[in-house]
């Protein structure tokens, strides 16, 4: 043990062996610094059990080491670690005050002779070497003082002076000076033309001296003159920058500032450079003057940016299904072009681009159809007979007074019936198809003298196999004015006619009423019109119609509505609204008109823009969308509506302002840079921004992972992403993705978004680019549980961790111990240590695993360490502690009887070992008139119940006298019996009855681990771990 220690010596003293095994002739003290590697030794001869070890350091701990010798040699080295006392001041602490590099030091004086201190010295130093270092000298423990340099890290330790000796060194603080701006701007500044809408700045950070620092980034400022000024900002590293997205040929002002922790600098010097040319933008107003069944008239505007000079104009036209234009180009005044020489009835695509002497910029498209010289609004039915059709049609648009006939062709989906054609100068033909039950397409074209026009729309019609014996088909009901029904209707399939068809019942009547009202049709015209007069107007009809022969009136149709004549809408759409508004597109909503006057069939939208008007048509909707805008070009809207008679008013005019169009897709993603963890992607800025860009969205989806389904879910999906990706978003590139996992390919596109009039306008995403991160480390396994405890067994059971990082393959589970115990067969504290490490194999597809561990100290508590890896390394440990089952201590010494009175002895109980659990407390049992067949292992003579049945029939009993609760002051522990005291403290009273005179008794203790205790009831060994030994007494 270590008698005594100072600064600079330690005083030991040891006792005997335990078993000398001989002659002793010497011990051997052998001591070192605990971080040194080798020993100083002194030889002591056998007499000597204390040694003074001078000449250590101060505030040092040292390993001392004695052993004894024999004539044979030298024995095991019993080991004490002791550390020399200190003169170091302690407490030392420093912080900033006042100004950025006044500081204030307080410390308390040294543990060891403080009473002798005469002053103290505080020393600083620069943990670089640029800052010069110092001390500051005082006799108080606080001195205020100015460290030489701004924004520095210093180290600064206190050391005590006793007269002219200097004590130990403080514990060193670390403490760094405030800075402030930076007071010049950065160096020789530089900008260059990159490309038409680029421009590169290059520069030097400002002298270190004045960057008062760690510069955090720097400002750029730059403008066009007379124009808003604009900023960029950039990290502290760079030295480049370029401006994007600038104006072409156009001189921008630049200025540079230095920024740190505490703002920005001076600007620099301004410097001036022009953008470089480019292309123009599209041609403006690009619009269709006139056109004709051959040509068609261009014009167009000068683009809104020209960007250089304009050299030329090219305009391209082809079909509009068709894959190659034709060009030609026209000089730089020419705004109007005439396209000649083109197909009737065709539509086609003119595109108008300007150039300079860069290159050719965006083209302005438009789609224009020529006219048709086709008949329109073809029919045909069938008529009078299975095969016999009647077909009518509303002469070209286009040249209608030039026509001088028709040509009607007939032609059969299938192949096996025959073609042909009909001519005529009218414009209705009635003609037999060839074949009954076949379908047929039919035509009509105009002639002009000897000229053929556009073939009409097809119109498809198949003819009647049989008559049928069933109700008349086809039978439809149309207004003709506002008092009169068109009732037309075909007649039923031969093969249920039964004989000729001899004419035809119309039954009609108001839906609304129950008047029924009929009229007859003679003859056996299979298809035929008939009008109702008489009606009320505007009125639904119920209306059936039936075929007769001689037999009589077969069935009716089923009834058909039909509302008699209509007028015009009397009042136009209501509620016109844009529901969506884009750059290239608008969608319309609107209410039917207030007085329809009938069934609306269509409604004409009107929509103009400068000198251009369109019309869209269309039906059975309230909502209609308007395609092929310009973009950020101010439209007016109007909308009428239409019944079969005529249209109606035009509603109010509705200005509408299209979209400037989206960003265009950003281009060269690629990945610069990869960790485990994180991901670098750089990316260049879309071709066409179409406005001020404000950030670009980063989307990332793990499209393959080598570990199973355990991802992180930390991460919010953003509202622009889609089902199951992730996305963040960027002001510029790179862009960083951090927090990933190990060993993951991400699937990562990127999209522009700018801004206008307060809305975002999302470009389309980039083609996907896959990135897989580098494989880590894992994280920690998760819950690490035991099982299966047992005095000496215990399970460990864990699962795979949150974040493998990479394929994990194997675990390590480690247990650790250093138990201090007493020996109770050397009377002194031992260490026992114990430790041991169990190697796991990982599977791919297994998520939980466990291992056993064997051979345990009872009652003992081990840490437990759980631990994967990965090709990578070792990953993050989770601890466990886990302690085994107590088990029975050894049996106590046997206790001494120091003193024995008349009916009192005072019993001596010595210490027992606590190797397998802590000893919680002793009983001592009393047997009078001693008798071995009391004491057998397994009988219970020790409760109250048992000692009354005993004393009863004459016998000799125990009892337990009473409890010593631990800890205890000291060993061996006196215990007084037969003082009549009692012992309420474990909820059992124990009666310490007087012992009698001249009797012999037998007295045990026994040791604890489990804090139970027996009551009035049978108790086991095994449940309550406890061994005894005995000690007569005799009383005389």
């Amino acid at each position: 043990m270590v008698d005594s220690v100072s600064d600079s010596m330690v005083t030991l003293s040891w006792g005997l062996p335990s078993s000398a095994n001989g002659v002793i002739t010497q011990y051997i003290v052998q001591y070192r610094r605990l971080t040194g590697s080798s020993n100083t030794a002194v030889n002591l001869n056998s007499s000597t059990l204390m040694y003074t070890v001078t000449g250590l350091a101060t505030d040092v701990e040292y390993q001392f080491r004695v052993a004894a010798a024999t004539v044979v040699g030298m024995g095991p080295f019993a080991v004490i670690v002791q550390q020399t006392e200190s003169t170091a001041p302690v407490n030392v602490t420093v912080m900033i005050v006042e100004s950025p590099r006044r500081v204030m030091a307080t410390w308390q004086p040294p543990i060891t002779n403080a009473d002798m201190v005469t002053g103290y010295i505080i020393t600083y130093s620069p943990v670089e070497s640029f800052a010069s270092e110092g001390n500051v000298s005082t006799t108080s423990r606080v001195v205020t003082f100015n460290l030489p340099e701004e924004f520095v890290t210093y180290h600064i330790t206190a050391r005590a002076v006793f007269n002219t000796t200097l004590g130990s060194l403080s514990n060193v603080v670390t403490i760094t000076t405030y800075s402030t701006a930076p007071s010049s701007p950065p160096q020789n500044v530089m900008v260059s033309s990159v490309d038409p809408s680029s421009l590169q700045v290059t520069w030097e950070p400002p002298p270190a001296i004045d960057q008062n620092g760690a510069l955090t980034g720097y400002q750029i400022t730059y403008s066009q003159s007379g124009a808003a000024v604009m900023a960029a900002s950039t990290s502290a590293t760079s030295s480049t920058y370029t401006l994007a997205g600038l104006v072409s040929f156009v001189e921008y002002s630049v200025q540079l500032a230095a920024v740190n922790a505490d703002g920005s600098g001076p600007l620099s010097t301004s410097v001036v450079a022009r953008s470089g040319q480019d292309v123009p933008t599209v041609p403006s107003s690009l619009m269709v003057d006139s056109v004709s069944d051959s040509m068609v008239t261009l014009s167009w505007g000068l683009p809104s940016s020209a960007n250089g000079v304009i050299t030329q104009y090219i305009v391209q036209y082809r079909r509009l299904t068709g894959s190659s234009n034709t060009a030609v180009n026209l000089n730089s005044s020419t705004l109007m072009y005439t396209v000649t020489g083109l197909a009737t009835d065709v539509e086609y695509q003119f595109r108008v681009a300007a150039a300079t002497v860069v290159g050719m910029g965006p083209f302005a498209v438009i789609v224009q159809q020529t006219e048709s010289t086709a008949p329109v609004n073809v029919t045909v039915m069938i008529v009078e007979s299975p095969r016999r059709v009647m077909a009518t049609w509303q002469p070209p648009i286009t040249n209608a007074d030039m026509v001088t006939g028709y040509i009607i062709t007939y032609s059969p989906v299938e192949s096996f019936a025959s073609e042909g054609n009909v001519s005529t100068t009218s414009r209705v033909v009635t003609f037999n198809l060839p074949e009954e039950f076949v379908t047929y397409h039919i035509t009509a074209r105009a002639v002009f003298n000897t000229t053929l026009g556009s073939l009409s729309n097809v119109v498809t019609i198949t003819t009647y196999s049989t008559v049928p014996f069933d109700p008349p088909r086809n039978v439809m009901v149309m207004d003709t004015d506002p008092a009169m029904l068109s009732v037309t209707y075909s007649g039923p399939a031969v093969e249920s006619v039964n004989g000729n068809i001899t004419g035809y019942v119309i039954r009609y009547g108001g839906v609304d009423t129950d008047e029924s009202l009929t009229t007859m049709v003679d003859g056996d015209i299979i298809t035929t019109t008939v009008v109702i007069t008489g009606l009320a107007p505007y009125t639904n009809y119920s209306v059936e119609v039936a075929a007769v022969n001689v037999n009589g009136t077969g069935p009716f149709s089923d009834p058909v509505i039909g509302l008699s004549g209509q007028l015009g809408p009397g009042s136009p759409p209501q509620s016109l609204n844009v529901v969506t508004i884009e750059s290239s597109f608008m969608v319309v909503s609107w209410m039917e008109p207030a007085a329809p006057n009938g069934v609306i069939l269509t409604y004409e939208i009107q929509y103009r823009a400068l000198n251009e008007t369109n019309v869209l048509n269309v039906s059975n909707t309230l909502m209609a969308t308007i395609e092929g805008l310009a973009s950020d070009t101010l439209y007016t809207v109007k909308i009428r509506a239409f019944t079969r008679v005529s249209g109606g008013p035009y509603s109010n005019k509705l200005n509408v302002t299209t979209l400037p169009q989206a960003p265009d897709p950003v281009t060269n993603v690629t990945l610069s840079s990869m960790s485990s963890t994180t991901l670098t992607i750089h990316w260049v800025e879309p071709f066409i921004p179409h406005g001020l860009i404000i950030h670009y969205n980063l989307f990332y989806l793990p499209v393959s992972n080598p570990y199973g389904s355990i991802m992180s879910s930390k991460r919010k999906r953003r509202q622009f992403a889609l089902e199951g990706e992730l996305a963040t978003t960027f002001t510029e590139s790179p862009g960083t993705l951090t927090n990933l996992n190990g060993s993951v390919t991400y699937s990562i596109q990127l999209s522009a978004v700018a801004m206008f009039n307060g809305q975002e306008l999302i470009g389309d995403r980039s083609p996907a680019i896959m990135a897989t991160t580098l494989e880590g480390v894992p994280s920690a396994p998760l819950n690490v549980a035991s099982f299966n405890v047992t005095k000496v067994d215990v399970g460990i059971s864990w699962e795979r961790p949150d974040r493998p990082n990479g394929l994990i393959t194997d675990y390590t589970v480690t247990h650790d111990v250093s138990k201090v115990y007493f020996n109770q067969s050397t009377r002194e504290m031992e260490v026992f240590n114990d430790n041991d490490t169990m190697d796991v194999m990982a599977t791919f597809d297994v998520i939980m695993y466990s291992t056993d561990f064997t051979d345990l100290l009872p009652g003992t508590q081990y840490q437990f360490s759980v631990v994967a890896y990965t090709g990578v390394g070792e990953g993050t440990t989770t601890d466990l502690l886990v302690s085994t089952l107590p088990d029975a201590p050894p049996s106590p010494p046997t206790p001494q009887v120091s003193k024995i009175a008349d009916h009192t002895a005072v019993l001596d109980i010595q210490q027992t070992s606590d190797i397998y659990g802590a000893v919680i407390y002793y009983s001592v049992v009393v047997q009078k008139d001693y008798n071995d067949s009391l004491l057998a292992i397994g009988s219970d003579p020790y409760n109250k119940e048992a000692a009354s049945q005993a004393a009863t029939s004459g016998q000799s009993y125990g009892y337990i006298a009473g409890i010593v609760l631990l800890p205890v002051n000291s060993y061996p522990y006196s215990y007084t019996l037969g003082d009549d005291s009692r012992s309420n403290n474990r909820e059992v009273d124990y009666d310490n009855t007087a012992l009698q005179a001249n009797t012999t008794y037998a007295v045990m203790v026994r040791a604890y681990t489990s804090d139970q205790l027996v009551s009035t009831t049978t108790y086991s060994y095994e449940q309550f771990h406890f061994r005894f030994s005995s000690m007569l007494i005799v009383l005389l």
